[in-house]
């Protein structure tokens, strides 16, 4: 099965935190980081920019105690900071110091050479630290480099520089997660192999601050998203405005789905170039470690589930149609019995199996529904007329959900106009050889989105609806038997104007084809639906007969991305502090 059933929030044993789509998984539990930034600090006797030992020691029993599990850092770990992270059971988020490009006037191959060597040399000394240690989670091999800077040095260049930084944290330890801590301005940055998103966001309006984060949750793609400095200033706002705001900002971080934040900061002592900054207040204690009131807003967050963020839940019905899936259907279903949703019910629709699909099925606590063989939209159907659900959610037989699916969608039902909804559906990780292949080919079925939480198509095996609009509509249409059914429900509800939504973290994980064969076959009946679907759509295509898409498919592989992707410069010289979001 691919997820456990008992998910908990800052696992202690130090074992290596790693990446599973969207979300991080630690000792095979679900991990979000509920952190804390940490300096910079005025240099010591040695050299390391935190304070002595002993405070050390202290800050991160406080930090536990406040159900703190990771702590963001912006050098090098001294051996004190390693071992009262070890000792307090934290994970550090680690910042890799150099000479970078805002310290360079003088663009050019020189620059470039040295900006470069600067940035290795300084990934050995901290790789040398930091290698092999469970209680380092990433290393960040860089950190906002400005929208003008970027420009003046190369966009390419500065790719290039990032992602051999990341390619040197993963030669020194393959199991490092290593991750370019972005903000706003420079969105656009493609960073190669990198493990996760990291990016900085400072939005003081919860409406702006969430659509800004869905935003994100887009253009991290399949990759987790974790803000890494989010807070507001007490000495300019007042505690209690600070309080207020972190308490919304962090139940946002939780709703959109991102893999925890770092807030920006566990105390007032601050300094720049090694001088104390004064007046600013971003800390959630003073100088003296005297806590603020938005240490209360931290303890809600840190013991607050998902099921939390909502006073009522509603009944989700989970339908599964299957014909002769004895291979995948146990993990699709045990995969649904380790949700923790309050009040879900799965109906298994059997359209007339001959194999062993039935027998293993009958091992789960769910209702089964056995079918004549009829196809695939009169087995959706049935499930639509057996649920008693007020959400109806469809998940195919050969994928397995994430535990927390049911809840994701349920959350992207925000506004009464979305009738439907859907998530990402992601490879299996280490697929065998030809399912590898057809992941990366043409023709898997995906999102289309409209904006960045709207959508004009979900994928058919990660979708739901709520029970009324899709009965209104006269559910499934049996022509379709076995593909272009999802695009058809979803074209009617465009245009009978209600809304699709699209949640990220919604995720589930598919099996692609096992054999060729297959593959082909699955393509051939792609064409046969479009076909189909071309005519009650024709407004829909063009006069090639091709369909003529509103949205944009995020997601692809291949050269024709690289090369079309928006690149957007917002505000004078690109100094504006955000990019311009459609929708």
């Amino acid at each position: 099965m691919m997820y456990p059933a008992n998910l908990t929030v800052g696992v202690r044993p130090m074992a290596r935190v790693h990446p599973v789509g969207k979300h991080l998984v630690l000792a095979g539990e679900r991990f979000v980081v509920r952190g804390v930034t940490y300096g910079s600090f005025r240099r010591r006797d040695d050299g390391h920019a935190f304070p002595i030992a002993s405070r050390v020691r202290s800050d991160f029993g406080a930090m536990t105690a406040l159900g703190i599990n990771a702590v963001r850092i912006y050098e090098t770990p001294s051996p004190d900071i390693l071992a009262a992270a070890a000792e307090h059971g934290l994970r550090l988020i680690v910042g890799v110091d150099y000479r970078d490009w805002r310290m360079d006037n003088n663009p050019g191959r020189e620059s470039r050479g040295r900006i470069r060597a600067a940035g290795l040399h300084a990934i050995r000394e901290t790789m040398d630290v930091c290698a092999g240690r469970a209680e380092v989670l990433a290393v960040s091999v860089g950190n906002e480099v400005p929208a003008d800077i970027v420009r003046a040095h190369g966009i390419r260049h500065v790719e290039d520089t990032l992602s051999a930084l990341v390619e040197a944290v993963h030669h020194a330890d393959p199991d490092m997660l290593a991750t370019y801590t972005n903000f706003p301005t420079t969105e656009y940055l493609q960073v190669d192999d990198i493990d996760l998103f990291t990016f900085n966001v400072f939005l003081e309006d919860p409406a702006k601050f969430k659509k800004y984060l869905r935003h994100l949750q887009v253009v991290s793609g399949a990759k987790p998203l974790v803000i890494t400095e989010l807070g507001l200033a007490a000495e300019v706002h007042g505690q209690e405005a600070q309080a207020c705001l972190l308490d919304r900002q962090l139940a946002i971080v939780d709703e959109v789905g991102c893999a925890g934040a770092t807030i920006f900061s566990w105390t007032d002592e601050w300094t720049v170039a090694d001088n104390h900054v004064e007046g600013w207040g971003f800390g959630l204690t003073t100088d003296e470690r005297l806590p603020k009131l938005a240490v209360e807003s931290v303890k809600t967050w840190t013991t607050r589930t998902l099921k939390d963020l909502r006073d009522t839940w509603p009944r989700v019905s989970v339908v599964v149609c299957a014909y002769n899936e004895e291979r995948t259907i146990q993990e699709c279903l045990a995969s649904l019995e380790a949700c923790d949703y309050p009040d879900l019910e799965v109906i298994l629709c059997d359209d007339g199996s001959s194999d062993r699909t039935l027998q293993i099925s009958r091992r789960f606590p769910f209702r089964i529904l056995e079918l004549p063989h009829g196809g695939l939209s009169r087995a959706r159907n049935a499930g639509i007329e057996a649920a008693s659900g007020e959400i109806v959610a469809f998940l195919d037989a050969d994928a397995a959900c994430h535990p927390q699916w049911p809840w994701f969608l349920v959350m992207s039902f925000d506004d009464e106009r979305v009738a439907a909804t859907g998530g990402p559906n992601l490879p299996f990780p280490a697929p065998g050889l030809v399912e590898r292949a057809v992941a990366l080919s043409p023709g898997a079925p995906t999102e289309v989105l409209l904006t960045d939480d709207r959508a004009e198509h979900v994928a058919g095996c990660n979708m739901a609806f709520r029970r009324e609009d899709i009965r209104a509509i006269g559910g499934f249409d049996p022509a379709y038997t076995t593909a272009g059914d999802d695009v058809d429900v979803c074209w009617k509800l465009l245009d009978a104007g209600r809304e699709i939504a699209f949640s990220p973290a919604a995720q589930i994980s598919h099996h692609r084809r096992a054999k060729v064969r297959g593959y082909l076959r699955q393509q051939r009946g792609y064409g046969r639906a479009e076909k189909l679907l071309s005519g009650p759509h024709g407004q829909r295509f063009n006069s090639l007969g091709q369909a003529r898409w509103a949205g944009s498919i995020y997601g692809g592989v291949g050269l024709l991305p690289m090369l079309l992707r928006p690149v957007v410069y917002h505000g004078h010289q690109g100094h504006a502090p955000f990019q311009s979001v459609s929708g």
